[in-house]
């Protein structure tokens, strides 16, 4: 994800953080660090299980999992307004 989709982010009041790779370490830790709100997860961009693992891991953080069908800045926007703000 580009610069464009962290400015649509931080227009709906949040900073995008992207993790492409982990086992889990990475997002544990932050949701300790930081008040992470959701995790987005494009899924035409991985596999059904890759999305699952990182809906799985957004529960054992005490996230809200956030599907996108497909990686557009309409898609992130959508998912980060008022009506469907984690």
């Amino acid at each position: 994800m580009g610069a464009a989709y962290r400015q649509t982010a931080k227009s709906c009041g949040y900073d995008l953080v992207q993790i492409e790779t982990d086992n889990g370490t990475a997002l544990t830790k932050m949701a300790q660090d930081r008040s992470l709100a959701a995790v987005l997860i494009p899924l035409s961009c991985c596999s059904h299980q890759l999305a699952a693992a990182a809906r799985a891991l957004a529960a054992a953080c005490g996230l809200t999992a956030i599907n996108l069908r497909r990686p557009s800045i309409s898609a992130v926007r959508r998912a980060l307004t008022e009506e469907n703000r984690p």
